[in-house]
């Protein structure tokens, strides 16, 4: 017949705490899925039906003598075409 050992001391303890560590880590996940879905909601289409119409302005660059020169380095400015 096998020897029934009990489990240490620490390992129940820990089982207990986790028992009740649970329930707690539950309830703020179920807080945290509901603050996210309030998220959500608030940026869904259907609220944005009776806003106004949002507007493109085009904006004026100032002119090319005002702006200062590029300080990159050719290699990094050669990059910026890939952005």
């Amino acid at each position: 017949m096998a020897d029934l050992k009990t489990p240490p001391l620490w390992l129940i303890r820990f089982n207990t705490i986790l028992l009740w560590l649970n329930p707690g880590l539950s309830l703020i996940a179920v807080a945290l899925a509901l603050l996210v879905i309030a998220a959500a909601g608030e940026r869904s289409a259907g609220n944005r039906t009776n806003a106004a119409p949002q507007v493109a302005r085009l904006i004026e660059t100032p002119p090319s003598d005002l702006c200062r020169p590029s300080t990159l380095p050719p290699e990094l400015r050669d990059l910026r075409l890939y952005d």
